[in-house]
């Protein structure tokens, strides 16, 4: 029955209209905080990471993701709500959500054409292909302000862990983590953790990196419009990036240029609510065969440390998170209005 009263909702535009307005009316002081927080200093993580309230100023509930809806209508200077569908994160694999298809709008954003064949197969919709959001993404510093930051950090490596998904705990070695860590630490002035929302919040996990002289960053939470401003300002105040598994970071470092080392490692999932159980089996078994395919083939261009980027992280890049889809100003604006 829940299932079907979203269905409803999504289906029809004015009544997603409705409940937005709704949610923005009980949770209107939402903006204020996202605004108070965008004044942040950077590694203030305890502050940017605080729990947020849902707060729609996008009419499709996802776009409101990781400030992704956000940056993408201010780069075009869209004072309405964008009438597209956004993948708010690369899904490996076949697996194409449902909303996709459900949702009014005539339009979805993705990463690349790879992606666009995947998605073509479960709609007749328009699909518009845009490469790495963060593209899109205005700097979270000014100028004068990232040359203080980065004066401040030196040579910088930024690490990745892994994050769970809603309803769900990751497990993971950490001291393994650590140990790959340190394995390549001589050379850098400073090490930066970039932690989930949650993860930053947990003291227990924040003292484990703390205790190695790391500083916590924290890109804020995923309601917060400027999350991905944060994240590009960060990686590119890096040096060298890393993560211990396959991650949308990938493309984004990349993209900016920014050399990044998978230190692979065995990380489970453990639900502990229903939307735990559903996340965890958001996959058919055939399309988790393609799903492992996909993850292995980035992990082993990737599974080498090295200081440069290879022509060949370049293309599995490219192939993926499509660096060759950017789009202008003018010519995203054209897309999204027609």
């Amino acid at each position: 029955m829940k299932k079907y009263i979203i269905n409803l909702i999504i289906k029809f535009r004015i009544l997603n209209n409705i409940i937005c307005i709704l949610i923005r009316i009980k949770n209107y002081n939402v903006k204020n905080k996202i605004s108070l927080r965008s004044k942040k200093e950077i590694f203030d993580y305890k502050a940017i990471s605080k729990p947020l309230n849902k707060y729609y100023p996008e009419l499709i509930v996802d776009n409101n993701f990781f400030g992704i809806g956000y940056s993408i209508r201010k780069y075009c200077g869209l004072k309405k709500s964008l009438r597209a569908y956004i993948e708010h994160g690369y899904f490996f694999g076949s697996y194409v959500p449902e909303d996709e298809d459900n949702y009014w709008t005539s339009k979805i954003i993705t990463f690349s054409e790879h992606r666009e064949n995947y998605i073509k197969r479960k709609t007749k919709k328009e699909v518009v292909k845009i490469g790495p959001y963060i593209h899109y993404a205005k700097d979270y510093l000014t100028k004068e302000e990232f040359q203080k930051e980065k004066l401040e950090i030196g040579r910088t490596l930024l690490v990745f862990p892994a994050h769970a998904a809603s309803g769900t705990t990751i497990d993971f070695d950490t001291q393994l983590l650590l140990s790959n860590i340190e394995s390549i630490r001589v050379g850098f002035d400073t090490v930066v953790i970039s932690l989930f929302w949650n993860q930053a919040q947990d003291t227990e996990i924040v003292n484990i990196y703390k205790s190695k002289g790391y500083k916590i960053f924290s890109a804020g939470h995923r309601y917060d419009w400027f999350f991905l401003s944060r994240l590009k300002s960060m990686i590119k105040l890096s040096d060298i990036t890393m993560s211990n598994g396959v991650g949308t970071q990938i493309g984004y470092c990349i993209y900016l240029d920014k050399p990044h080392w998978i230190a692979r490692q065995e990380i489970k999932e453990i639900a502990f609510n229903d939307i735990g159980a559903k996340n965890n089996d958001t996959y058919i078994e055939e399309e988790y065969k393609v799903v492992k395919e996909e993850l292995k083939e980035v992990e082993q261009i990737f599974a080498e440390y090295s200081n440069y980027i290879t022509v060949e992280q370049k293309t599995i890049v490219n192939k993926y998170w499509g660096l060759d889809e950017i789009k202008s100003k003018e010519v995203l604006t054209k897309l999204l209005e027609k």
